[in-house]
């Protein structure tokens, strides 16, 4: 079972690579 922390730390990631690509 995934918790709301891994969760979050896979958003923080993706927003970095978005924010990175942008």
């Amino acid at each position: 079972m995934l918790g709301i922390d891994y969760y979050n730390q896979l958003v923080v990631i993706i927003s970095q690579i978005t924010t990175n690509w942008l």
